[in-house]
């Protein structure tokens, strides 16, 4: 490999200068951070992929490894770089929320690894989720807990905030719907006489957005918190605690009242931070959770979001 050290020059333009006219930039590269862990990833064009590193990680990157590979082989030496960094003992940023898993995963099958990559460095593709919304004719809506939600004054509120996320987020989220992510209503999880969950988004099996109305002195508002992976950069201005699953360990959780939220998945460091978490989760595979996804709010979500892009 290449070592391109960026500890103290303009991070971009080194990267640059390492590669003549014409040369490949599509390979496998190794990020050193300045607190000694690594991260092993693969990339079509290195230098796109650096800059969106460079932007949302919280620790500062200091040097660049990088070897080209043909596409056809990036799957397999990534495997084999991971796999030798950890018989060396590395310290790998390859966590469980925001590494990808080595090889294929079932979620290329549905989005190509050129797209995934593509939704990584924050190209904002639009879905057109007109099939999908054309699928809700004759759908039973009489499910008691859709009801039940659909019934709230805030449903509208509610609806945007999910609309945003599925659509800044999630890549194909129609055709990764329920096999590797889901949206439920009113779930009971972690209810308390002044709050309850009253929507959630999973993927992969870690709750992603979760919101919830919180009642105080008989009236009732909507806020709720956002689930990224640590050590992703994050606007110093949020409001961010740590927490941890069980399944998958430590996260950074972004609290705020759900009207915020929507606003905040649109701010590039959120959406990085959201989408990288979320692929990691995408590429470990389908969701045990699916047998609780609420058709019909996912169809009022997709019909928000159909609605939204053809409004712009």
């Amino acid at each position: 490999m290449t070592r391109v050290d960026v500890r103290d020059v303009d991070s971009l333009s080194a990267v640059s200068s390492v590669f003549p006219a014409g040369a490949t930039r599509c390979g496998i590269y190794v990020l050193h951070f300045a607190d000694g862990y690594e991260y092993v990833g693969q990339a079509r064009n290195v230098l796109t992929r650096f800059r969106t590193h460079v932007r949302t990680w919280a620790h500062p990157i200091v040097a660049l490894d990088f070897a080209p590979v043909p596409a056809q082989e990036l799957d397999v030496t990534e495997r084999r770089v991971i796999q030798g960094k950890e018989r060396e003992g590395a310290r790998l940023r390859n966590s469980a929320l925001v590494g990808l898993p080595r090889g294929e995963a079932a979620a290329d099958v549905v989005v190509a690894r050129a797209a995934q990559e593509e939704w990584l460095n924050g190209v904002d593709v639009r879905a057109d989720v007109s099939a999908r919304c054309r699928e809700v004719a004759g759908r039973d809506r009489s499910a008691r807990n859709f009801r039940t939600l659909a019934e709230r004054p805030y449903y509208d509120l509610l609806l945007d905030v999910l609309a945003a996320y599925v659509r800044q987020v999630i890549p194909a989220p129609d055709h990764t719907e329920q096999r590797f992510w889901c949206v439920t209503a009113m779930p009971s999880t972690g209810r308390t006489a002044a709050w309850q969950r009253v929507a959630a988004i999973t993927v992969n099996n870690v709750e992603t957005l979760v919101i919830g109305e919180t009642t105080e002195n008989g009236r009732v508002h909507l806020d709720g918190f956002l689930n990224v992976a640590p050590g992703l950069r994050l606007p110093s201005s949020l409001d961010v605690e740590t927490d941890e699953y069980r399944t998958v360990g430590e996260v950074q959780r972004i609290q705020s009242e759900a009207a915020f939220l929507e606003f905040a998945v649109h701010h590039p460091l959120v959406r990085d931070a959201a989408r990288i978490t979320a692929m990691g989760l995408l590429r470990k595979g389908t969701s045990m959770m699916g047998r609780y996804h609420c058709t019909p709010l996912a169809d009022d979500l997709f019909a928000r979001i159909q609605w939204e892009d053809r409004s712009r």
